[in-house]
């Protein structure tokens, strides 16, 4: 075989690899993130009534993700179902504490760290068809002497965050 041959085959090869690469990353992070989403779903009283017991993820095909450009903040969307009903869960989640920052502007699924969910809300179906109700299911509830202010210097407080 040819140099050339072996040389295009070998960065086919090459950009295949970095693609797959890609695709399993962006189901890394999906991943933790739907699983955090899911956690506080099933224990969310108002959502069981309306979906039933056991809420699970829905079909991968119908999910989308985005990421930020530096891979710290990411925002999912799945449909969801439960014994009787099915609806659509919508995340926006941030990452702390990086393990291995340098990977994190090519391959944010593998630097490491955990993901917290900011905002996470759930449509459901209501008695009207076509009309969706919108569920919050974080309630942010201040702590014992917080006094329902943000944190220090005016930045906004992190009650209510759930971890991933």
């Amino acid at each position: 075989m040819s140099f050339r041959r072996k040389l295009t085959s070998l960065l086919v090869l090459g950009v295949t690899g970095v693609g797959a690469l890609s695709i399993w990353d962006d189901y890394l992070i999906f991943h933790q993130c739907s699983k955090g989403a899911l956690d506080i779903a099933n224990s969310d009283s108002e959502l069981k009534t309306i979906l039933g017991e056991n809420i699970a993820q829905g079909p991968l095909y119908a999910a989308t993700m985005g990421l930020d450009r530096e891979g710290n903040s990411a925002q999912c969307s799945f449909p969801v179902t439960g014994s009787l009903d099915s609806g659509n869960l919508h995340l926006r989640a941030v990452r702390y504490e990086e393990k291995y920052k340098w990977l994190t502007p090519y391959f944010p699924g593998f630097s490491g760290g955990r993901w917290e969910v900011l905002v996470l809300e759930a449509l459901v179906p209501t008695n009207n068809p076509p009309a969706r109700q919108r569920l919050n299911l974080i309630q942010r509830k201040p702590k014992i002497g917080d006094g329902g202010g943000g944190g220090p210097c005016g930045t906004p407080s992190t009650i209510g965050h759930h971890e991933v």
